[in-house]
Parts: structure tokens; C-alpha cells; sequence
């Protein structure tokens, strides 16, 4: 996705200098510009997206299942003894690696498409 040749990059007045914006507060005002490398625009590819009710449901099965493993070994590490220190870590880590935002792919893709929109609007602006 790419912004449309004749437009400006927008900048969110609240954006602090050397901080990456994700364009969270902006993206409305930038969906009617976006387009691919074959010249479609980002409303159309949102219409055509369809879900997989599969995926999701298996993702959310996932994300339940490593939630209740890492609360049951919290335990367990609690039990045998292990160093409170440890159990903290320990548990802290197993929850945040299998939550879905940590691994979350829409979230990079997104993120992988701003960036890419960003280098090229900044690169058609110094030509």
C-alpha cells in the first residue's frame, strides 16, 4: 500500500520527535489514499477480506489453553519450592509469551504496511 502520488505525508500534531506513529489518531485520513502496487485502493481490499471463523476460534482456544498451562506451572513451580522470585519471572513470561497481542501477525502486518507507506510517500516527497 502506498499513498496516492499527488498527496502529502500528514503528520499528528501530537507525534514526539524520534517516536515511530503508527497513525492510530490519523488512519481515517489516510484509508481514501492508500493504494497497492497494483493501483487498488485499501477500501477495496477491506471489502473483499472474508473471515475464517476456524482460525479465530482456534486462536482463542490457544491463547486459553497456554493461559491456563502457565497459571497451572505458576503453581506447581510455587509448590516445589521454587524461589518466589522465579515463580514471578517465570509466570510473568509464560503469560506474556502466549498473549495474543505479544505474537499478534495482523499487528505486523499493519505496522509492516505504515512503514512501507511512510518510506514511500517520504521518498516521492524528496523527488
Amino acid at each position: 500500500m502506498t499513498m496516492l502520488p499527488a498527496e502529502r505525508k500528514i503528520e499528528p500534531a501530537d507525534a514526539a520527535p524520534g517516536k515511530i506513529d503508527d497513525y492510530s489518531g490519523t488512519f481515517h485520513t489516510l484509508r481514501a489514499k492508500l493504494v497497492d502496487s497494483k493501483g487498488r485502493r485499501y477500501s477495496h481490499l477491506v471489502r473483499a477480506l472474508r473471515p475464517n471463523y476456524a482460525r479465530v476460534y482456534r486462536d482463542i482456544a490457544l491463547g486459553y489453553g497456554m493461559l491456563i498451562i502457565s497459571g497451572l506451572l505458576t503453581v506447581w513451580l510455587s509448590l516445589v519450592g521454587s524461589p518466589p522470585v522465579l515463580t514471578v519471572v517465570a509466570g510473568a513470561l509464560l503469560i506474556a509469551i502466549g498473549s495474543p497481542t505479544f505474537n499478534s501477525s495482523s499487528t505486523k502486518a499493519r505496522i509492516s504496511i505504515l512503514r512501507r507507506a511512510e518510506r514511500q510517500t517520504s521518498a516521492s516527497a524528496t523527488a
